[in-house]
């Protein structure tokens, strides 16, 4: 998840692949990914 949010891994390549994220209990990483999500969304 890390590589994903700081951008050293693409991620997506198109709109119909899914970017599923388990949480499994790491505080800064769950917020990491809802800062995120959140600037994707306000910015669209």
């Amino acid at each position: 998840l890390s590589e994903l949010v700081s951008g050293h891994h693409p991620g997506r390549r198109d709109r119909a692949e899914i970017t599923l994220f388990k949480s499994v209990g790491t505080a800064i990483e769950d917020l990491a990914a809802a800062v995120k999500c959140y600037e994707n969304r306000t910015s669209l």
